[in-house]
């Protein structure tokens, strides 16, 4: 999170499921837009103003929809690690990926509903 807005990393599905993606993307919400970059590059997939996104929470472990222009694209700012079996060291992880993840949707939310969604 910045002064102007929010700035973080998700994962990145096209549609309102989650499937499996490997590239984390660069999120900034700042000056009246959204901007979607793929995260340790220059290029931008995504610079749209914040009048056209509608965002709402999804699940409870940092996942939220976007709609830009009622396109739906789905961002899942929590961290998950690879499955490594059961016991209560795996599922601790788990808990504390979901409860970060949930901390920075709810930045991610704050930022766009702030700038005009």
């Amino acid at each position: 999170m910045t002064a102007a807005g929010f700035d973080g990393r998700a994962l990145l599905a096209s549609g309102s499921a989650r499937t499996p993606s490997a590239v984390i993307y660069r999120i900034t919400v700042a000056a009246g837009s959204l901007r979607l970059c793929p995260a340790g590059t220059d290029g931008v997939v995504l610079d749209v103003p914040l009048r056209r996104v509608h965002t709402r929470p999804l699940g409870r472990a940092g996942s939220v929809l976007v709609d830009v222009d009622e396109s739906p694209l789905l961002l899942d700012f929590a961290v998950h690690a690879p499955h490594d079996g059961g016991g209560a060291a795996a599922k601790v992880r788990r808990l504390v990926g979901a409860a970060r993840g949930r901390r920075r949707r709810d930045l991610f939310l704050r930022a766009t509903r702030g700038g005009g969604s």
